[in-house]
């Protein structure tokens, strides 16, 4: 049965958490990009995550 009170998408019943100012500027970054369609889809980031591991575990060879 379906409730009667209607659901507010903008209202979180979620506790707050802070975050500290690299982590907040970082967000600030990614929600500008994402306004300026700077974004790729959840398949695109699957197909380049195990380019990211390799970059990250593969010693650098100067």
């Amino acid at each position: 049965m379906v409730d009667g009170k209607a659901i507010d998408p903008l209202v979180s019943s979620e506790p707050e958490v802070e975050v500290d100012t690299e982590t907040g500027a970082a967000i600030e970054r990614a929600l500008r990009a994402a306004d300026q369609g700077r974004v790729v889809s959840a398949e695109e980031v699957r197909k380049l995550i195990p380019q990211w591991i390799s970059k990250l575990f593969t010693p650098n060879r100067h």
